[in-house]
């Protein structure tokens, strides 16, 4: 009979979770997807090294290779170091996605005059996102979920020498900071204008503020150890209110504890 390798390449989740319907995916396809749609561009119509007799496949399905700027669209997991971005190193682009650095590096510019609007993970207003196993350094903010990016985690991560370390701002609710160690970030944590957040078993050394807290609302800090920071372990500015502090540690920073102008915490 006659086999039909691929289809006019249209929008649809495909099956490898790509935007894009297309081909077969091929595990030995190596050829370059050019534009990064999810789709090979060379070596075509691939003909699985032979196998195929007649035509072949014109839209084969390939999993982007992620470089400095990325965009994330599909569940991820790196295979190698992103180095020396100087600028935002990879952006969540759809809600419902899982970003396993599996212990890679993202990596800025080690220059602080270079940082400003740099961000090593941006989310901005997707929802249900998790970024993992990522060692984020050198960039203005580390990782950053930004404006209603709602239900996130954000868990065992490593962030260091960032302007800031990991950043939930601008009503970017019920998230979860879980397990990651900060050293050497202006502040380890920055948490604003959000609410029902769990910041717990995180680990912050050396850093200005260990956890920055303003207009944080209905939020849990429990069980993290914040120490030789040189500010504030806990810094709590503006208004907090209804959060609670449960079972932290703080030792031989400037302050351990230094909540202003909050109320029922």
């Amino acid at each position: 009979g006659l086999n039909s390798w691929n289809t006019t390449r249209t929008g649809g989740r495909n099956i490898i979770g790509g935007l894009f319907l297309g081909g077969n995916f091929w595990s030995d396809y190596n050829g370059t997807d050019t534009n990064r749609d999810g789709i090979g561009d060379t070596q075509l119509p691939y003909n699985s090294r032979g196998n195929i007799s007649i035509g072949g496949d014109f839209a084969p399905l390939v999993i982007p290779k992620l470089s400095c700027g990325s965009i994330i669209r599909l569940n991820t997991t790196l295979t190698s170091d992103i180095l020396d971005c100087t600028q935002t190193a990879l952006k969540i682009g759809a809600d419902n996605i899982v970003l396993d650095c599996n212990g890679h590096v993202v990596d800025g510019i080690e220059n602080k005059n270079s940082y400003l609007g740099t961000y090593g993970i941006f989310n901005e207003r997707y929802d249900n996102i998790t970024v993992k196993n990522c060692m984020v350094k050198d960039f203005e903010r580390g990782i950053y979920f930004y404006d209603h990016a709602n239900n996130g985690n954000v868990i065992n991560n490593t962030l260091n020498n960032n302007t800031l370390g990991i950043t939930v701002s601008f009503r970017s609710n019920y998230t979860n900071i879980i397990n990651n160690t900060a050293n050497n970030n202006g502040a380890g944590i920055y948490v604003s204008n959000s609410h029902t957040l769990i910041i717990s078993f995180n680990t912050l050394d050396n850093n200005g503020d260990g956890i920055y807290s303003s207009f944080t609302l209905n939020s849990i800090i429990v069980n993290n150890t914040a120490s030789f920071n040189s500010d504030s372990g806990y810094h709590l500015q503006e208004i907090n209110a209804n959060n609670l502090l449960i079972n932290n540690t703080a030792s031989f920073n400037s302050y351990g504890f230094l909540i202003m102008a909050n109320s029922n915490n």
